[in-house]
């Protein structure tokens, strides 16, 4: 089955090109036959040949550089049957299909070729205005061509940065925004404020609580110095641990307040600029485009692929 599909492919792309071929010999042999009354001065039955195979809607004759050339022809038999102004208008048919066609001087009389120069000197301008609009039009299709090259060039772009990259919805809890030491702030994508209210929180609450042990050790050398009664300097040694015991009391009172100032404000903070979800754009590698290389099918016989990387 595999082996009779190519073949059947095969057979009907030969019957179109055998058609085309023998439709266009058709062209060539009315052409040759209206020449050939042409030359014989049956100017009649040329004239009759011409007007049947270039007829509108019932012609015979359809490429381009054939019906140029019957063209021509039939103008010279117009010349021939004493028809100068039917031989102009054909003339002008000639010249506005093909702007720079030159007729054989071998082939013509030179009553035909003077009439066919009179003629192009006479609606020179006419044809000087055509190209003028050919050249306006094509420049127009030229910049159509590139407005529709750059679109599709941003439409793959585009395309490729869709494919190129990944969203992610990250939804977001409005518990973690009470949370201290920047918990807010991280989920709120803000990482240098988020860093700021850690290191500030850790740093308050450390000093706050490193200061404890020192202000219960100098605490309790207080009492042992205030109650020794054999010492001497009992008085100025409890006074100078009394002291002592404050400040360290100060330090953890100013820490642990300025640790809980700063939590608030990073909580207000992250509750203010709190958003329910937020979309993140991963990068993704674009594969390599995959490439369609024939093969043989099994056996031999059919035509296959194979994908490649």
């Amino acid at each position: 089955m595999r082996s009779v599909r190519p073949l059947f492919s095969a057979m009907v792309v030969a019957a179109c090109l055998t058609t085309g071929a023998v439709v266009h010999a058709d062209e060539q042999s009315d052409l040759e036959k209206g020449r050939n009354a042409y030359l014989a001065r049956q100017y009649d039955e040329a004239d009759a040949r011409f007007r049947a195979m270039l007829a509108p809607k019932t012609g015979t004759v359809r490429d381009p550089n054939l019906v140029t050339q019957a063209l021509m022809y039939w103008g010279a038999v117009k010349i021939a049957q004493r028809r100068p102004q039917e031989a102009a208008g054909l003339f002008e048919q000639v010249l506005f299909k093909n702007p720079q066609y030159e007729p054989d001087p071998l082939s013509f009389p030179t009553a035909v070729l003077d009439a066919f120069s009179d003629t192009r000197s006479r609606i020179r301008e006419r044809l000087n205005a055509q190209a003028r609009e050919m050249a306006r039009r094509d420049a127009e299709r030229r910049v159509r061509e590139e407005e529709d090259k750059q679109k599709q060039l941003e439409r793959t772009r585009i395309l490729e940065r869709m494919a190129s990259e990944e969203k992610i919805t990250v939804k977001h809890s409005r518990i973690v925004a009470f949370v201290p030491f920047g918990a807010g702030q991280f989920q709120n994508g803000s990482k240098a404020l988020g860093w700021f209210f850690f290191g500030a929180e850790t740093l308050f609450l450390a000093a706050g609580t490193l200061a404890i042990p020192f202000y219960y050790s100098e605490k309790a050398a207080f009492v042992d110095a205030y109650n020794d009664p054999s010492g001497t300097t009992q008085t100025a040694d409890a006074r100078e641990h009394y002291d002592r015991a404050r400040t360290w009391g100060f330090i953890n009172s100013l820490a642990y307040s300025a640790f809980l100032v700063t939590a608030v404000a990073g909580i207000v903070e992250a509750n203010a600029r709190f958003e329910p979800q937020t979309v993140i754009v991963r990068r993704r590698p674009i594969p390599p485009p995959v490439s369609l290389v024939p093969a043989l099918g099994p056996g031999g016989g059919g035509v296959g692929v194979r994908i490649s990387f």
